[in-house]
């Protein structure tokens, strides 16, 4: 099993998962939330993690499973490394968003192209 910034690879998949680091009422600080993007985990994610799943199936109400992982648990540093690996690839991905942004808004704002009120006047 390998943990990854954006899932766990285990048995040969990837299992898509989401991390989170707030603080929890019900937890020791520092614990670490990894939110499955599927029902179907591997056996060795469930014997290691142990994920809890909430869902109901005679109401209907479904949860994906989460796991906590205090810091207590033995792959907690392997869980962190990649929670710090997922808000890496984040900050990366905002800021070239907010780049790609700001050049379109100041290619909007040049005046490469003739304004509205320089065609009207120039029929």
């Amino acid at each position: 099993m390998k943990i990854l910034w954006n899932g766990i690879k285990s048995e040969g998949r990837l299992v898509k998962a989401h991390y989170s680091g707030g603080q929890l009422l019900n937890h020791s600080a520092g614990t670490v939330s990894v939110y499955f993007g599927t029902f179907n985990l591997t056996p060795e994610i469930v014997q290691e993690l142990r994920p809890s799943d909430d869902s109901d199936a005679m109401t209907d109400y479904y949860e994906l499973p989460v796991a906590r992982v205090e810091p207590s648990h033995p792959l907690y540093a392997e869980v962190s490394a990649a929670l710090a690996a997922q808000t890496a690839h984040r900050a990366r991905v905002d800021a070239t968003a907010r780049e790609r942004m700001a050049a379109r808004m100041v290619a909007a704002h040049t005046l490469d192209y003739p304004a509205p009120t320089a065609r009207r006047t120039a029929r």
